[in-house]
């Protein structure tokens, strides 16, 4: 922890995860509301995601003024918080039972947010982790020319917007993170084989030829999945997580027809 932050104002117990983050750990009837912000985000950042356990649950008032200690609140077409759950009707692949390939959340917004919090209301059954990437730790352990092939290329998504999101954006592979300076990837992976392909994201690889396209994906892919960077969450109600969403892609395994899975998201600018 950073010696010129405060300290959370009652004791936690914190723990690493494997093979990124930080868990904190809290007795029964504790108020995230009273955890110091200042100390939220510089851990956020320091460890890629913080995850807050045994805190009371916030209702959505209570979540939005959580996540508003932050930073300011990125507000959609459904407001600042996002009920993620299966939709008897779904338009988008987001809403099934289907996996979420790798993505940034606000590609298509005006603003990329810092952070996503997500507040976990119920999980029971299997599946439905949500995945994640470091990508800042992938870079680094790069080959240099492989980082220097990586600069180069730029890759173009395009959706109908059928969700809170679409359009069409260009964005370089590689970026630098916002706060930290880091080079980052941003890289949102199309829909694959245990994909619902509602809605799915068009990706081109700008400059290139179709089977060069095939060949980068089948290639850079796997790695977003390879250890020490991939982490998969098991998410428990009452699970509070704070994510950096510069650092990490992240998406979601399958849930099975057993699963009832529903979060809560918002997003901090």
């Amino acid at each position: 922890m950073n010696k010129t932050m405060r300290s959370p104002p009652s004791p936690l117990e914190t723990a690493p995860i494997e093979p990124y983050g930080l868990l904190a750990q809290a007795g029964a009837g504790r108020d995230a509301l009273q955890l110091d912000a200042d100390w939220l985000a510089e851990t956020t950042l320091e460890h890629r995601l913080l995850l807050l356990r045994g805190f009371d649950r916030l209702d959505q008032a209570g979540l939005t003024a959580f996540c508003a200690r932050l930073g300011k609140l990125l507000s959609w077409n459904f407001g600042e918080v996002l009920d993620l759950r299966v939709h008897a009707e779904p338009k988008n692949y987001l809403f099934t039972e289907g996996n979420v390939p790798y993505h940034w959340d606000g590609a298509f917004a005006e603003v990329v947010p810092r952070f996503q919090v997500f507040q976990c209301l119920q999980s029971d059954g299997d599946g439905g982790q949500t995945t994640f990437c470091d990508t800042v730790g992938l870079l680094q352990r790069a080959a240099p020319a492989e980082l220097d092939a990586w600069r180069q290329l730029t890759l173009a998504y395009r959706t109908d917007q059928l969700a809170h999101y679409g359009g069409a954006i260009e964005r370089r592979l590689i970026d630098v993170h916002p706060l930290t300076g880091a080079p980052t990837i941003r890289f949102a992976e199309p829909l694959n084989e245990q994909s619902i392909k509602l809605n799915p994201l068009e990706v081109r690889l700008l400059g290139h030829s179709e089977d060069e396209q095939r060949r980068f994906l089948d290639d850079f892919i796997p790695r977003l999945y390879a250890a020490p960077f991939y982490y998969q969450h098991q998410w428990r109600a009452g699970d509070l997580l704070l994510t950096d969403n510069h650092a990490l892609l992240h998406g979601r395994t399958v849930m099975g027809a057993n699963v009832k899975r529903h979060l809560q998201r918002v997003h901090v600018i």
